[in-house]
């Protein structure tokens, strides 16, 4: 039940659960008081002209599994009390609860990663292609242990890939080109390296300069 892109649980019980409205020209800021929907699983605003910083207020927002705010212009760092209060994940009791996916490409974002994203482990899909991203990668991320798809493209993100990094036994996607990395390049997850061509497995220097799955080419990058 529910109006045009938003879903409630029942007739009787009108609980939003899930809010799409991709494409409708929406704008201004991000409504704080979406933090009192403590029922919402899925908010999906992408492709509109929505502007303005993410509440920290969403911290409330404990039954959220789905998060596109993607193609909008959102700008600000992301709120680590937004992190901090979705961690029922953590200690969630049934199977595959808490936030799973974000998705915040296509914005103008700054700043840093914030650590309370360790708090995430439900998470498989991490989304922050094209933004203004800053600093260098926390190593909270890679506690994030459930990610399969991790995208870090065209942001200022600074210093190495973490060896931690390897600790993401379930990643299948990665992208981080665009970026002012440097350093060495760690051990990769086995999973990731088995869904490459066998050439690329092969040839993990050309591989890798080739940012197909990884990291751009840098004059300071230790390819080695």
């Amino acid at each position: 039940m529910g109006w045009h892109g938003v879903h409630t649980l029942s007739v009787a019980v009108q609980r939003v659960v899930n809010v799409v409205l991709p494409k409708n020209g929406l704008r201004g800021p991000l409504p704080e008081e979406i933090k009192w929907m403590d029922k919402l699983r899925t908010l999906s605003l992408q492709q509109n002209a929505i502007s303005g910083p993410i509440p920290p207020a969403w911290s409330s927002l404990t039954s959220l599994t789905t998060l596109d705010l993607s193609s909008n212009m959102l700008t600000g760092p992301l709120p680590a009390r937004f992190f901090d209060g979705v961690k029922r994940n953590r200690d969630a009791r049934d199977k595959g609860a808490g936030l799973r996916t974000i998705n915040l490409s296509g914005n103008q974002l700054w700043g840093e990663i914030p650590y309370t994203i360790s708090t995430l482990v439900s998470l498989t899909t991490l989304n922050l292609t094209g933004n203004a991203m800053s600093q260098e990668l926390p190593e909270g991320l890679f506690s994030c242990t459930s990610l399969k798809t991790l995208r870090l493209g065209q942001n200022k993100f600074t210093g190495p890939l973490p060896k931690a990094l390897s600790k993401l036994s379930s990643l299948m996607v990665l992208e981080a080109a665009g970026n002012e990395l440097e350093g060495e390049i760690p051990a990769l997850p086995t999973r990731l390296v088995s869904r490459w061509p066998l050439w690329m497995r092969r040839e993990r220097r050309r591989a890798l300069l080739l940012a197909a799955y990884c990291i751009s080419p840098r004059p300071s990058l230790n390819l080695d």
